[in-house]
């Protein structure tokens, strides 16, 4: 499993639904309970990306601006109901770009997924480089402040 740590940056109601647009976090965020050290630590291992959401008309999105949100990514052996596709994966000098996307027909809420990465973390590169087109389980939860002493961040 691979996560990252984004923060919801806009909701946008419209006459077709809702859209959620999420950013990765950046090192500076010591609103986050404990300070700035977790997200510096996230922020180290995949500093650029969006995730963008979008809702059916009549669905409450389960966002808040400004809140916190950690995006776990797994991939799957096979495709599930719910599951998001690997679009593209490019390897740059210090990152590797991935592109992940949520089509209509698996999700009763959500018309559209679609979330970009760029992780520095290679260790986590083995993960996504030669998987173009395999199925993923992307969880999104809201991130709570650590227990004193429990790390979340990557190693």
């Amino acid at each position: 499993m691979v996560r990252a740590k984004f923060r919801c940056l806009n909701i946008h109601l419209h006459l077709q639904g809702t859209t959620v647009e999420l950013k990765p976090v950046i090192p500076k965020s010591d609103d986050w309970p404990g300070g700035a050290e977790e997200n510096r630590k996230f922020w180290e291992a995949s500093p650029t990306g969006e995730m963008e959401l979008k809702y059916r008309k009549g669905v409450d999105a389960p966002f808040e601006v400004g809140g916190y949100y950690y995006i776990d990514l797994e991939r799957l052996d096979a495709e599930e109901e719910r599951s998001w596709k690997l679009w593209e994966v490019a390897r740059q000098a210090a990152s590797l770009g991935i592109k992940l996307g949520l089509s209509w027909h698996h999700e009763p809420e959500l018309v559209a997924g679609d979330l970009t990465l760029g992780i520095e973390n290679e260790g986590a590169w083995d993960a996504f480089d030669g998987h173009v087109d395999s199925s993923w389980r992307v969880t999104v939860t809201e991130a709570l402040p650590p227990e004193p002493g429990q790390a979340t961040y990557p190693n």
